[in-house]
């Protein structure tokens, strides 16, 4: 798995949604890898395929995946989380 990309396009997608914690907030950091953790497991459950075999690539309003064969794009939805944003596909 890629989280250095991973890392990267999460808080690019957290800075376009408008989320800005408070100088003094310690919620984002705890937020922020909560968010990586539930988009981890969600794509290692859509494309049946362990973790550690899943690379992430930044599309720019979205997050692509793609391990085991099969390949999917993820949005990030305020107050809904990581939601599919396309049919899981057979690469």
């Amino acid at each position: 798995m890629h989280r250095g990309s991973l890392v990267s396009t999460l808080g690019f997608l957290s800075a376009c949604a408008g989320y800005q914690p408070t100088p003094t907030s310690d919620s984002f950091p705890a937020h922020f890898e909560a968010a990586l953790k539930d988009l981890e497991k969600r794509v290692a459950f859509d494309l049946d395929c362990p973790a550690q075999e899943v690379s992430y690539r930044d599309l720019g309003s979205t997050t692509g995946v793609s391990g085991c064969g099969k390949k999917a794009a993820y949005k990030w939805v305020p107050g809904a989380g990581w939601v599919l944003n396309s049919e899981t596909a057979e690469k």
